[in-house]
């Protein structure tokens, strides 16, 4: 039996730990008895070193990284015709502009009386044309196909689509911008 030289339990020959305080138990070397070894040649004294000096610990070194300026990036957008005409045709004709795709026709034929040398209300005019045609033509084929449901509940989802796109282009014309509608863009008649 073991005795634990901190708690002084007894423990078991084999035991490598106290099982009272958790005392490691010295591995004791077993003795083997072996044969004698032929000497070996003696060896040439070691030469003393210098003692090595211990290192300075290292300060870390911080850097304050600045961001670099970055130019922001202009996109370019081919349907945005803003910048072809000047302010003061613009906010001249805005008012017409708006009023065309409140009221298609009634506005296309005011705006064309007041000014039918206008760049920016041609613009506006090609543009309600191109939603008003498209719209005539989806209430057509909706109205010819109307008994198969499907073509009825798609035509009117279409038009009340062409009906979002027709208030965006309103916001636009007050926010002084000239912006084609995004799905009646890509028609090519009235260009």
């Amino acid at each position: 039996m073991k005795i634990c030289p901190r708690c002084g339990t007894e423990q078991d020959d084999s035991a490598l730990f106290c099982s009272n305080c958790g005392t490691t138990f010295a591995v004791q070397p077993q003795v083997t008895r072996t044969e004698p070894v032929a000497q070996a040649a003696p060896q040439a004294p070691v030469q003393p070193t210098a003692p090595v000096q211990p290192m300075a610990p290292v300060q870390p070194q911080y850097t304050a990284q600045v961001p670099q300026y970055q130019a922001p990036v202009m996109k370019y957008n081919a349907y945005d015709h803003t910048s072809e005409f000047e302010a003061k045709e613009v906010s001249e004709y805005k008012l017409y502009a708006a009023m065309m795709y409140v009221s298609s026709a009634v506005g296309i034929i005011m705006a064309l009386l007041a000014n039918k040398d206008s760049a920016y209300l041609k613009f506006h005019i090609r543009q309600v044309l191109k939603l008003d045609i498209a719209m005539m033509i989806l209430t057509v084929l909706t109205a010819v196909l109307a008994w198969t449901v499907i073509v009825a509940i798609a035509g009117s989802i279409a038009l009340v689509v062409l009906g979002v796109i027709k208030v965006i282009c309103f916001v636009n014309v007050l926010k002084n911008k000239s912006v084609e509608p995004s799905i009646v863009r890509d028609l090519k008649f009235l260009q």
